[in-house]
């Protein structure tokens, strides 16, 4: 289970530094005149991530934290397609 926790920590690190990369690019964004769109949905996503995470740590819990065999390979497409 601790690999789970593992995953989840540093997922939420990763979404962090994304939503900072964001802002930054937001505020350049508006500052050259850009405009925003879709601000009313954004709770959406945020809400769609913050149960993703959540589901990942009740689903651990759920199963007494013996990991499934397709676990790694499920980490390590993430991993790739993070990179993609």
């Amino acid at each position: 289970m601790t690999v789970v926790y593992v995953v989840v920590g540093l997922l939420v690190l990763q979404r962090l530094a994304e939503l900072a990369y964001a802002a930054r690019n937001q505020a350049i964004a508006l500052a050259r005149g850009g405009k925003e769109h879709g601000r009313n949905h954004y709770w959406m996503f945020v809400v769609l991530h913050s149960l993703w995470l959540a589901g990942m740590l009740t689903e651990s819990r759920s199963t007494d934290g013996v990991l499934p065999p397709w676990f790694w390979f499920c980490i390590v497409m993430a991993l790739l397609l993070q990179g993609g």
